[in-house]
């Protein structure tokens, strides 16, 4: 069991498949966010803080290429 609160929820679920590698096929994996809310909306100084912030965890971590291409076809790998 993979699990992780607010932005280690966030990590639990991106690399899910990646901590399923790490062990043998016939090893059952669950990765469970606790609990984590990211409001999309626009902040008081009138920007996107955390469209920035999970542009910094898509761009860091690498992972544009591991998210779904059945979302990423069609909007922006930080969304």
């Amino acid at each position: 069991l993979l699990n992780g609160c607010s932005a280690g929820g966030l990590s639990a679920i991106l690399r899910c498949d990646d901590f399923s590698n790490l062990f043998p096929p016939t090893t059952k994996v669950k990765c469970m966010s606790d609990a984590g809310f990211f409001l999309d909306a626009v902040d008081v100084s009138g920007g996107h803080s955390l469209r920035r912030m999970y542009s910094g965890v898509v761009n860091t971590q690498g992972l544009q290429n591991t998210l779904p291409r059945t979302c990423t076809s069609h909007i922006k790998p930080t969304l």
